[in-house]
């Protein structure tokens, strides 16, 4: 969510400053239009990075606590138990 507002938020800068490089003449449409499809296709490859980032902290979360399971001193049920007098 949160990535996409910050996206929403740079296209806008994005939209605002190259319109009006082309209203001053300082570029013309066909290469404030290129730079903006450009720009719509190198946003999708850093999206789903983004989204391989976050599943890889999450694996990575979920083998530290396995590791902490692994690691600990386990004591048999076996040991616990008392023998009967008989």
């Amino acid at each position: 969510m949160i990535g996409a507002l910050l996206f929403f938020h740079i296209l806008s800068a994005v939209v605002w400053v190259g319109g009006s490089s082309v209203m001053h003449g300082q570029k013309s449409a066909s290469e404030f239009f290129s730079f903006i499809t450009a720009m719509a296709l190198f946003s999708n490859p850093v999206k789903r990075l983004i989204g391989s980032y976050n599943s890889m902290q999450r694996a990575i979360g979920a083998a530290d606590r396995v590791f902490e399971i692994i690691d600990q001193d386990h004591v048999s049920p076996a040991s616990r138990l008392t023998p009967i007098a008989t």
